[in-house]
């Protein structure tokens, strides 16, 4: 919050000292707060944000209920946002002014306004995305993915719909942060940063800030979390580095060039960032940032596990045992492949999960639903089989 914070007042207020750190992250979220402080000041501002934030965390359940009620029953819909809107998660990561709030409202938003017959709703579906991808980058991959599928069913024009809508945020954002960067970016610099760090054996980066006497210190939770615990981890150093934070080409190829010298430990970090979009591995837990201390975090701890270890491998049966309908595709498959691509490429964290977890209820309480008719269709297929053998005898 206090990074958003001061990248807002950076918007609001010229005569603040700017900083190119303003830039660094999507500017949805400080733009929302700028916009809360401009009219309703700089303290009401923030009470102003926080009651916006509770509304729209509000509309999570009932469109989450909607979009499985569509798909598949009044029964599966309750079933699924009772679920999830009683996870710990769900409710503790509303109460934080973080950027993850903005993404689940823009992909819950996405899903339930996404209609592939109907390219006015898919546009609409696009512009709900590139508003989450505002917030958070890691939405922008899964408009691609949406189209694909719909291009090979030979919806063209809600393909190009979605991509449009996507477009219509994602572009005038990027330029904006470009023009204040003065090198060009799509949405934020940061991604290069998070590709080095992601892959190389070092718990933190250091970065220097043009601004005098200002820096930043960068490192993963994960690792910290790992290296906390006298792992591996605890034995890596740090990095430091005069190029400037926000030349994401030049840390990319950083992290290139390590796959390169390191390609052993490259995979491990790969799997590990798969691994730590649940819960880590089963000997090397990982809990949430930032409840990773105090007093919430047995209950953050609690109700990740139960989503990592119960309602995943739910989600995961449920996306193969509907595996040839389209909705199962549209509402968790490919929002899974576009969270799975974003965490390997740059690192997992449960926090990047839990914009998603509805669409985890959502599949699982379909799996659920579709065991349970295929029970049912078992059963009167025995019982007809038996009927037909009683009329058959003499």
């Amino acid at each position: 919050m206090a990074w958003y914070h001061r990248s807002a007042v950076g918007y609001l207020d010229r005569s603040h000292p700017t900083s190119l750190f303003d830039w660094y992250y999507p500017s949805g979220t400080p733009s929302l707060i700028a916009a809360c402080i401009y009219f309703f000041g700089p303290t009401s501002g923030i009470t102003a944000l926080g009651v916006l934030q509770a509304l729209v965390n509000g509309l999570e359940v009932p469109l989450g209920y909607l979009i499985a009620k569509r798909y598949w029953g009044e029964r599966v819909g309750l079933a699924a946002m009772v679920l999830f809107g009683t996870h710990y998660l769900a409710l503790g990561f509303s109460g934080l002014m973080m950027s993850e709030s903005w993404l689940t409202l823009g992909l819950i938003g996405a899903v339930a306004l996404l209609d592939p017959d109907r390219p006015g709703r898919s546009l609409l579906a696009g512009l709900a995305l590139g508003f989450g991808a505002w917030a958070k980058s890691q939405a922008m991959l899964l408009g691609p993915l949406w189209a694909l599928v719909m291009l090979k069913d030979r919806q063209r024009k809600s393909a190009a719909a979605v991509l449009l809508g996507l477009a219509a945020v994602v572009v005038p954002a990027s330029i904006v942060a470009s023009v204040h960067l003065q090198r060009p970016v799509i949405l934020s610099p940061n991604g290069g940063q998070t590709f080095a760090l992601g892959l190389g054996r070092v718990k933190s980066i250091h970065f220097d800030d043009p601004v005098p006497h200002s820096g930043a210190n960068f490192g993963l939770p994960d690792v910290f979390q790992r290296a906390g615990r006298g792992e591996e981890q605890a034995s890596w150093g740090d990095s430091h580095y005069t190029e400037p934070f926000f030349d994401s080409g030049f840390y990319f190829r950083e992290g290139l060039a390590c796959i390169r010298r390191y390609p052993g430990h490259a995979l491990q970090a790969l799997l590990l960032h798969v691994a730590d979009t649940f819960a880590g591995l089963p000997w090397s837990e990982v809990a949430p940032w930032p409840e990773t201390e105090g007093p919430s975090r047995a209950a953050t701890v609690g109700s990740n596990l139960i989503v990592a270890y119960l309602v995943a491998p739910l989600a995961f049966w449920g996306w193969w045992l509907r595996r040839r309908e389209r909705a199962i595709w549209y509402v968790f498959g490919l929002p899974f492949l576009s969270l799975l691509t974003s965490a390997v490429l740059f690192h997992g964290d449960p926090r990047f999960r839990v914009p998603y977890d509805f669409a985890f209820f959502a599949a699982a309480a379909a799996a659920v639903a579709a065991a349970v008719e295929g029970r049912r269709q078992r059963e009167v297929a025995r019982q007809l089989e038996e009927l037909s053998v009683v009329a058959r005898e003499p």
